[in-house]
């Protein structure tokens, strides 16, 4: 082994060790009492989410509620679609990476966007 090689080594293995440390797993807080066994966190070092949505075959998009990570207050409720084709995500694509306080990002790259409520006008 050349000197230059053995000096390469330690330095390249300090740099993995480094940006590991930089880059650590988030670990989800204890669900509190409220949260749903299936809701999922979704976040990161910052806090997150607890996210659930369901698949259900009569809607024109998934039902999704998202509390809070720590307090369990839903934070939105409704219905959202895929950004991508304004449709339901399948259950396999339901991973979801984070909560942005509007949309639900998931582990694809796409985005969960929430439906407009349509508010009918008073009669009068």
């Amino acid at each position: 082994m050349t000197t230059e090689c053995s000096v390469k080594i330690p330095y390249m293995v300090f740099l993995v060790g480094l940006l590991a440390a930089c880059n650590p797993t988030p670990k989800p807080p204890e669900r509190p009492s409220g949260v749903p066994p299936a809701a999922v966190w979704a976040g990161g070092v910052d806090g997150g989410h607890w996210v659930d949505c369901k698949v259900e075959a009569d809607k024109p998009g998934n039902p999704c509620t998202v509390y809070h990570d720590t307090t369990a207050e839903v934070v939105a409720s409704g219905l959202f679609v895929l950004r991508s084709s304004h449709k339901a995500a399948s259950p396999d694509q339901l991973q979801y990476d984070f909560f942005d306080g509007r949309s639900i990002y998931l582990a694809s790259g796409d985005v969960l966007d929430p439906v407009a409520q349509e508010h009918a006008e008073p009669a009068r």
